[in-house]
């Protein structure tokens, strides 16, 4: 959900075909697995969604390519300040609360960085 709101941030109307939906989905419940064993790197979510971009996930991934092409200074305009501000109180929150509720804060959590990054992207924040 987190991804379509970002697209409809971005685009002005509901895309689904034009997000890659299937290759999210793999990759969101791969992260959803992590976030239930520890709290998941905004670096690592990163990656993964420029992977996904460039159509590379199901590829042999180039690893140090992606990282250097990535906008690291606009990386920690963007994610930094949501870590300290937003990122870090609500993870603790979620990881306050019984464990059979985490999954379910972790998906409505998942609603809020698309969110953030559907806005960073539309307010030129990031790089694409």
């Amino acid at each position: 959900m987190g991804d379509l709101l970002g697209s409809k941030i971005v685009k002005g109307k509901w895309e689904i075909l034009g997000i890659k939906i299937r290759q999210r989905i793999l990759v969101w419940g791969f992260i959803g697995v992590l976030f239930t064993v520890a709290f998941p790197m905004m670096v690592s979510n990163r990656f993964l969604n420029k992977l996904i971009d460039h159509d590379r996930l199901f590829n042999l991934w180039p690893v140090v390519d992606t990282f250097e092409k990535m906008n690291w200074q606009q990386m920690f305009k963007v994610a930094a300040p949501t870590c300290i501000w937003f990122w870090t109180p609500v993870n603790t929150y979620t990881f306050l609360l019984p464990s059979e509720f985490r999954v379910l804060s972790g998906a409505l959590l998942a609603i809020a960085l698309g969110f953030i990054l559907g806005m960073a992207k539309k307010l030129g924040l990031q790089d694409s």
